[in-house]
């Protein structure tokens, strides 16, 4: 039996693995895991240690966080069960600190940062990144066809109907729930030139103004704040964008929010609503396609990170004595997996019965029937109806078909208990509706991923701004050691403060920066792009017949509608990734010759034998310049052509031997079958589809649709060019100013030996400060 010490450090991104005390081997092929996320591999961890060890049989001590350790059993458990218990490992979990605690002890830290002499920790803009990375939103993006019951889920989630729900097509605007533990909710609409606030006294009066905006053709986006009561900001905030589904034809350019929800890696949580009683609807084949894409990129969290909610689980009947609900659970994984979605995470739910529970709840009265009013009493006698049919029999249970953790599901049975205990029949229907189970679900996605993101970025960046410290005080400790060559020293001190503060040393950046140009190289990448899919999509049409029927044509329309859909998404996506590495290029490139600049600037200073740079004093804030993806960040129907036309056919006729009596220079052939062929033109209207007009309408819509993308990516480029560069030629200014006020400060320091002996002292005393800061910092980030 081997004894095996695993440690993973979720903020690091390090696992450390030991055996009996020994490290990994040098040749293990363990060590290509070890600074990679834990939910890449996990799944590998039992067979990659059998391999190691060449052992079947572990003693497995883990250290780390809890939602790790989960992961990590069930990979266990699945192993063990694969090899039919001939695999043995007993697991101990030694816990973490809780990432609660971690964000507790950053604030008070930061607190006493703010204490210490340090002019770089005072800075406003490092509280600034203190409190967006703290309070940094997770989003949550929904998704659905039509019809499938996404706003009464989303309404659910809220506890209230908020949003528009109705048969048909709902959702017609992106609106976005922004979570901020307000209880009335109020609203920010958004329309081509302007904005209108929207401060209602009830939620009741927000939903109307929402169901009349939702129609509204000027308005582009709704965002709303208000509280999403599953969720506290003390532990993460999110934000719920509801989507026009993908088969709502109001307005193509909205498919954009969800295009981009399936491309982010792990950035965005995607719940994907389906009809459980009409699952098999070709509008979200192409979702599908490509959430099976993302799915198979970045291991274990790039599978956590898509939910399928199945709803409208609350029609089965009672009475049926097939287990429906479970089989309706199997055909929907049975769907997925047939459109390339393997293991997927469903979850059944009655949304419907859910947000009928909390809206009854909310009311101020609602244990008290006889100040109900007809509807509300209705609305009673509906819930308890359907609540005693789920709780009656087990197969209503749909929390017991969710894959969730073990966290959440030892919560969902403890709630279950106690509302049977209580005879709560309400709360059971709730617990059964399976509406907890997606709520934990999301906590604990934000939980495992997010939050140790987090705190990572916060800890960089304190860490980053020390660094600006440490080399302040090691320059200062170095310069003013050097008493001999004080005079020198600060003569040299004063004059590189001058061409750090002159406009003539700085001018060939500032003419760099204004050449600066997005849209050029763009251009041509943007019109080979376009040429590429149109002509994929006029080889569709290449083995059709010239003419077609209307049936063929209608088939057509559908295979074709499919493919210029996945044309222009993959279009899209790829105009804005070079965009952005056009962006990030042009940035960096700028960024380069800046550091150069500095450096170049260093080398002519003489402080003897000092290995002097200025970009070692400011690296923070060059860092800061370095990250492009927050740079970036602030930054048609078709018809069939029929026609008739009238067209001559050759035509072949076939006479039997008794037809021969109707021709006279016939009649002395012998009696038997014979065949004539003859011409005869007949004039005949004859409707059918056009290949050609076909292809060139249906083409023809999609090359507009191209261009306008292609115009407005050109559009947008124009804008960030010039926001991109005023925000350089700003943010270089700033650290030519940041890097004067340092040089005063040691010319200050050098002026004469008493101020250097003084200075000196300081730098030994803050040196020791910095080095305490340093240590609680690493220690956040130790589990």
């Amino acid at each position: 039996m081997h004894k095996v010490k695993l440690t993973h450090n979720p903020y690091r991104v390090k696992t450390t693995i030991s055996s009996n005390g020994n490290e990994l081997a040098v040749d293990s092929k363990m060590k290509n895991f070890l600074n990679r996320r834990f939910q890449l591999w996990v799944d590998q961890i039992p067979e990659l240690l059998v391999g190691e060890y060449n052992d079947f049989d572990f003693e497995l001590d883990f250290y780390g966080t809890e939602l790790d350790y989960q992961d990590l059993e069930v990979a266990v458990h699945d192993a063990v069960t694969t090899n039919k218990g001939k695999w043995k490992f007993n697991l101990t979990h030694h816990q973490a600190k809780a990432f609660g605690e971690k964000e507790k002890e950053l604030k008070k830290l930061f607190k006493e940062i703010k204490q210490l002499p340090f002019d770089e920790l005072k800075n406003p803009q490092l509280e600034k990144k203190f409190n967006e990375a703290l309070g940094e939103k997770f989003d949550v993006t929904v998704v659905a066809p039509m019809s499938a019951g996404k706003s009464t889920l989303i309404n659910a989630l809220l506890g209230k109907k908020l949003m528009p729900s109705k048969q048909g097509a709902c959702t017609a605007k992106i609106t976005r729930i922004i979570d901020n533990d307000q209880d009335n909710f109020e609203a920010t609409v958004y329309r081509e030139n302007s904005e209108e606030e929207i401060r209602p006294t009830t939620n009741e009066e927000l939903a109307k103004k929402l169901k009349k905006l939702n129609d509204d053709k000027s308005v582009s986006q709704i965002d709303i704040f208000g509280n999403i009561p599953f969720v506290t900001n003390a532990d993460s905030s999110l934000v719920l964008t509801d989507t026009p589904g993908p088969d709502n034809a109001g307005d193509k350019s909205h498919r954009k929010i969800a295009d981009r929800a399936l491309e982010e890696s792990s950035k965005t949580l995607v719940l994907f609503v389906m009809d459980g009683v009409t699952l098999n609807n070709t509008s979200q084949d192409e979702y599908l396609r490509r959430i099976s894409e993302a799915m198979k990129v970045g291991g274990k969290q790039s599978k956590d990170r898509f939910l399928f909610v199945i709803n409208k689980m609350d029609g089965y009947t009672q009475s049926d004595e097939d287990n429906s609900v479970k089989d309706a659970v199997v055909s929907a994984q049975s769907y997925l997996r047939g459109h390339g979605i393997d293991d997927p995470n469903v979850f059944p739910v009655s949304a419907r019965l859910a947000l009928d529970i909390r809206k009854y709840q909310s009311l101020p009265y609602y244990d008290d029937q006889d100040l109900l009013d007809d509807d509300e009493q209705d609305l009673r006698d509906d819930i308890i109806l359907t609540s005693r049919k789920m709780a009656r029999r087990k197969q209503f249970y749909l929390e017991n078909y969710q894959q969730v953790t073990k966290q959440v599901k030892e919560k969902i049975a403890n709630q279950l208990a106690e509302a049977e205990e209580n005879r709560d029949i309400m709360k059971q229907g709730l617990i059964h509706s399976g509406i907890l189970g997606i709520e934990g679900t999301i906590e604990m996605y934000v939980t495992k991923y997010s939050r140790p993101a987090r705190i990572t970025s916060i800890v960089q960046t304190f860490e980053k701004t020390l660094e600006d410290s440490d080399a302040k005080i090691e320059l200062e400790k170095q310069l003013t050691s050097n008493t001999e060559k004080l005079e020198k020293i600060n003569a040299e001190i004063t004059g590189l403060n001058e061409k750090l503060r002159s406009k003539e040393a700085n001018k060939s950046y500032k003419e760099k920066i204004r050449k600066l140009d997005l849209s050029s190289k763009l251009m041509g990448n943007l019109r080979t792009s376009r040429a590429k899919f149109e002509n994929d999509l006029t080889q569709f049409f290449n083995d059709s017949p010239e003419e077609l029927s209307e049936e063929a044509a209608k088939s057509a329309i559908e295979k074709f509608d499919i493919t210029a859909g996945r044309a222009q998404t993959e279009f899209r996506k790829s105009a804005r990734d070079q965009l952005k590495r056009d962006i990030e290029d042009q940035a960096q490139r700028l960024l380069k010759e800046y550091i150069a600049h500095l450096k170049s600037i260093s080398e002519k200073v003489d402080f003897g034998e000092l290995n002097f740079d200025l970009t070692k004093l400011v690296s923070s804030k060059l860092a800061d310049l370095s990250d492009f993806d927050k740079i970036i960040d602030q930054s048609v129907d078709t018809r069939i052509d029929t026609h008739t036309e009238t067209k001559t056919r050759q035509e072949e006729r076939r006479h039997t031997g008794w037809a021969r009596w109707i021709f006279p220079w016939r009649w002395l052939v012998p009696e038997y079958e014979v065949t004539v062929s003859y011409d005869e033109e007949i004039s005949e209207e004859v409707s059918y589809v056009s290949r050609t007009k076909l292809a060139e309408n249906l083409i023809g819509q999609i090359r507009i649709g191209l261009k306008d993308d292609s115009n407005q990516v050109l559009e947008f480029a124009k804008q960030e060019n010039e926001r991109i560069k005023t925000f350089f030629a700003e943010q270089f200014d700033q650290v030519d100013q940041a890097l004067a006020k340092i040089m005063e400060e040691l010319a200050e320091s050098t002026r004469n030996e008493a101020a250097a002996d003084k200075a000196k002292k300081k730098a030994e005393k803050n040196r020791q400060l910095l080095d305490q800061i340093n240590r609680q910092l690493a220690n956040i980030l130790e589990v």
